[in-house]
């Protein structure tokens, strides 16, 4: 998709810009970390907001790390991801151990300042800011194409975590949204994908038939 002429390609993450940079490691591409608060990529003006919470980030992860409960849920593998104007308080594999910890931490993130809001297997501390990955998602097709973009461009956007479900509702109507995997069924996508499998093949199609999928009839 990246190298095709018709078609542009933009990743949009919940982790940090030089992280999500690094994983995906491919030229042309779009970059956006901290769910949008910061974006660079060809043909867009770069982005960096909420930089002024970066001080106020790493006291507050000092804070959750101090609070009583988080040596448990520690030792049973939930930490803290420090993301600069962002956190992640990650819980995979914790279980029912972390429970306490975020409970507490809901308060502390709150008391900070901060918002507080669910992820896949996490916790997200995000500054009050009214920038999600849908605000993201509008940024970069404005940036990129105009306010006219919905009259001229054809949008595909995919995404398996809960906090995808922002972009899935600025888009409604207006492209054509996949909920990837079947753990979740309450969702503002109009259609699902069974596996991040069954993505690549829809993208291999798209190159190979240079069709853009219309968006859902609603």
């Amino acid at each position: 998709c990246v190298a095709h002429p018709s078609i542009s390609v933009a990743v949009i993450s919940g982790r940090g810009l030089a992280n999500v940079r690094q994983m995906v490691g491919l030229d042309g591409v779009i970059y956006a970390g901290n769910h949008g608060l910061e974006i660079e990529g060809p043909g867009i003006e770069a982005l960096h907001s909420g930089h002024d919470f970066v001080a106020r980030a790493e006291a507050l992860a000092a804070d959750l790390e101090a609070l009583p409960a988080f040596a448990p849920a520690s030792a049973a593998g939930a930490w803290v991801e420090r993301k600069g104007p962002t956190l992640t308080l990650h819980v995979r594999g914790a279980d029912a151990a972390a429970d306490p910890w975020l409970e507490a931490a809901r308060d502390v993130i709150r008391a900070a300042g901060f918002q507080p809001r669910e992820a896949k297997a996490a916790l997200e501390a995000r500054p009050p800011l009214d920038w999600t990955k849908g605000s993201a998602v509008l940024h970069i097709l404005n940036a990129r194409y105009g306010a006219d973009w919905s009259e001229r461009v054809g949008v595909i956007y995919a995404g398996d975590d809960v906090t995808d479900e922002d972009a899935f509702e600025v888009l409604g109507g207006l492209g054509a949204t996949f909920r990837v995997g079947l753990q979740r069924r309450d969702t503002a996508a109009a259609r699902s994908l069974h596996s991040p499998a069954t993505l690549h093949a829809l993208l291999q199609w798209l190159v190979r038939f240079k069709q853009p999928l219309a968006p859902p009839t609603r």
